[in-house]
C-alpha cells in the first residue's frame, strides 16, 4: 500500500500474497473488513468455530493468507 500525505491518495496492493491484518491497526474486533478490500469480511477463529458449531450455512471460510487476486481483474 502506497499514501500521498500531502493529497491522501491511497493505493492499496492487489494482495498477490493474501491479504495481511496489520495488528497495530487492528481494534481486536472478532468480526471486520479492511479498507481497500471490498467484498472480504474478516473473521477471527473465535467466530469461525462458533458459526461451525451452530452449523449456519451461507459462508465459505479461506484463510486470509490464501487469498489472491481476482483474476481478470486489472492490478493497481
Amino acid at each position: 500500500k502506497e499514501n500521498c500525505e500531502f493529497c491522501g491518495l491511497e493505493i492499496y496492493s492487489a494482495y498477490e500474497k493474501g491479504i495481511i491484518v496489520d495488528e497495530n491497526n487492528w481494534d481486536g474486533s472478532d468480526i471486520f473488513i479492511i479498507v481497500g478490500y471490498p467484498g472480504y469480511i474478516l473473521v477471527t477463529e473465535r467466530v469461525k468455530e462458533l458459526i461451525e458449531k451452530h452449523k449456519l450455512t451461507g459462508v465459505k471460510f479461506t484463510p486470509s493468507h490464501e487469498l489472491k487476486w481476482p483474476e481478470g481483474v486489472i492490478k493497481p
